[in-house]
């Protein structure tokens, strides 16, 4: 499993339905998998909304923690030069 999340582009929108059939696993499956790879720090879940996910994938030489941390970090900047641009009149 870890290695079809890998493979997925950032930001992809999939469910626990869409991993189940594309892998071919059960629910109880999935679960235990999410689990451990949760457990070693490989994968963090945030849910944003009801039935949406966020999953931040590490490995082992970057945990999934500063994974999200960077992501938050270059989300930040962004906001932040957009904020700018209007400021100077700019969008």
């Amino acid at each position: 499993m870890y290695g079809y999340l890998c493979g997925l582009r950032n930001g992809a929108n999939f469910s626990d339905k869409y991993l189940i059939q594309a892998l071919g696993i059960t629910q109880r499956t999935l679960s235990s998998r999410k689990k451990e790879l949760k457990d070693e720090n490989l994968i963090m879940v945030d849910q944003v909304s009801p039935r949406i996910y966020v999953i931040y994938i590490g490995h082992t030489k970057l945990p999934a923690t500063l994974v999200k941390s960077q992501w938050l970090k270059e989300e930040d900047k962004g906001k932040a030069t957009v904020t700018a641009i209007k400021s100077k009149g700019g969008i």
